[in-house]
């Protein structure tokens, strides 16, 4: 199954959650709307060796619970481009030499 090739008419809801290596979570879902969704990993690895699954949230019948408890917080971010000197001093502080002088460069 590839998600990439999955055909929709509507617009796709994305809820990412970025993890370091040897890091995990537990994430809990109640979906409120009915359709297809999608569970992903993007490491590129993981990715092309199958780790990703589909499910479908079909109506059951029944009138829909109410939103777990908690309070919803919205976070607006603005992002500025901006050229980032990795290294001010121009010294290599590992092998204490010059830029110029380090093999790392």
């Amino acid at each position: 199954m590839s998600l990439d090739s999955v055909k929709t008419k509507k617009p796709l809801h994305v809820f990412i959650v970025y993890l370091i290596s040897g890091v995990f979570a537990t994430l809990g879902m109640t979906p409120d709307n009915l359709g297809e969704w999608a569970i992903v990993c993007r490491t590129n690895d993981h990715y092309s060796a199958g780790m990703l699954a589909k499910y479908t949230v079909k109506a059951c019948g029944k009138t829909p619970t109410t939103m777990p408890p908690g309070k919803v917080r919205r976070y607006y971010i603005a992002a500025v481009e901006l050229e980032w000197d990795y290294a001010p001093s121009g010294r290599d502080l590992i092998d204490d030499v010059t830029l110029s002088e380090s093999e790392s460069v």
